[in-house]
């Protein structure tokens, strides 16, 4: 197993290019815009990591299309300077993609209602993000159409509009996340978690949403966990809110609206009792 070092976009590429199953390739410190990977594939996954993890890289925008086997480890990632009108970084078509240890931000200046979404994974499997933090964005993750999703152990703060949004994906585990400092602009819904079916077209089944923790901090009040079908005929399937949702919030934090199968709903701690809309 080779370890490269770049310091360019373009020695990513070719780094990636010729790298073998289980290589790691390091990026030196700097910025590293437009980095598009498309249509590579590793049985044993690349490590794509900061040489330095005291001064780690910065990818500007990312995409990662049609490919497997590649872990983000130890990196920031700005949606500053972003050439996409919506989201600063897509996941689609992909398997086997893993993001921890990074540091997902926008502007910390500007206002989050003006920034862009950091995510959008869409039709991929076994997608993970672990132990990162993702704050100054309109929406940290969206995830649409995929299956076998971890969602574990993030931090979430100075979002507009939501945490994790997702429809119409499955085997989904979104587990001991911590939601907090939400700047939430006027006529936002803004949730912690939601789930949703409009736009998709298949059942979701599987979730399982547990241990995570919403503080209002110094931000707005936003509602924690909210699962809807608002199309009408697709309802969840094993669909578990188990364990602690842990609540600091002054509103109802927890509304669910859903025609599901099995919901089972553990304890909240809440400073208000929660309200279950039907």
């Amino acid at each position: 197993m080779a370890i490269t070092t770049v310091s360019t976009s373009a020695g990513l590429l070719a780094a990636l290019k010729s790298a073998h199953p289980g290589d790691t390739i390091q990026l030196a410190a700097g910025n590293y815009s437009g980095v598009v990977i498309n249509n590579t594939h590793f049985a044993s996954a690349v490590t794509i990591t900061s040489a330095n993890p005291l001064h780690e890289a910065v990818l500007v925008g990312l995409k990662v299309d049609s490919s497997s086997g590649l872990n983000f480890n130890k990196l920031e990632l700005t949606a500053v300077g972003s050439t996409d009108p919506y989201y600063a970084f897509r996941v689609a078509s992909s398997q086997n993609i893993n993001f921890t240890n990074l540091n997902v931000h926008g502007d910390p200046e500007a206002a989050a209602s003006t920034q862009l979404t950091g995510f959008y994974v869409s039709a991929s499997s076994n997608i993970s993000f672990t132990n990162s933090s993702f704050s100054h964005l309109w929406g940290a993750i969206t995830a649409n159409n995929d299956t076998n999703v971890d969602i574990s152990n993030n931090t979430f703060s100075y979002l507009d509009k939501g945490g994790v949004e997702m429809g119409g994906s499955s085997n989904v585990d979104i587990m001991g996340n911590q939601f907090t400092d939400f700047q939430v602009g006027v006529g936002i819904h803004a949730d912690a978690i939601q789930l949703y079916t409009a736009g998709t077209t298949t059942i979701a089944s599987n979730i399982v949403i547990t241990g995570n923790t919403v503080e209002r901090g110094t931000g707005n009040a936003i509602q924690g966990v909210f699962v809807q079908d608002e199309v009408g005929t697709l309802p969840y399937l094993s669909l578990e809110r188990c364990g602690t949702l842990s609540m600091f919030m002054p509103t109802s934090p927890a509304l669910y609206k859903s025609r599901t199968i099995l919901l089972r709903v553990g304890r909240a701690s809440t400073w208000a009792p929660a309200r279950r809309l039907r």
